[in-house]
């Protein structure tokens, strides 16, 4: 189980009430981006000023390896600012 980062698909779509209410330029943070399923949806939809965080280095990493220019990071506690 503890390598479950290297093999897990996630599934869970982004709706379309989310992203139309955003504009292309907006500044978006994925927090608990795990392996930026989320960020690659939204680049493929034109959206590129985005930056996912996490705690977990094996899932920030495999991000890295699936879309190198995903912007992701990991990050050691949770204060955001």
């Amino acid at each position: 189980a503890s390598d479950v980062y290297k093999r897990q698909a996630f599934t869970h779509p982004l709706s379309d009430d989310f992203t139309a209410a955003l504009e292309h330029s907006d500044r978006i943070l994925d927090y608990g981006c795990g392996y930026g399923r989320s960020l690659r949806a939204l680049a493929g939809l034109g959206f590129h000023n985005t930056v996912g965080v996490d705690f977990s280095r094996e899932m920030v990493a495999r991000g890295r390896r699936e879309c190198p220019g995903l912007d992701l990071r990991h990050i050691d506690r949770p204060a955001i600012g």
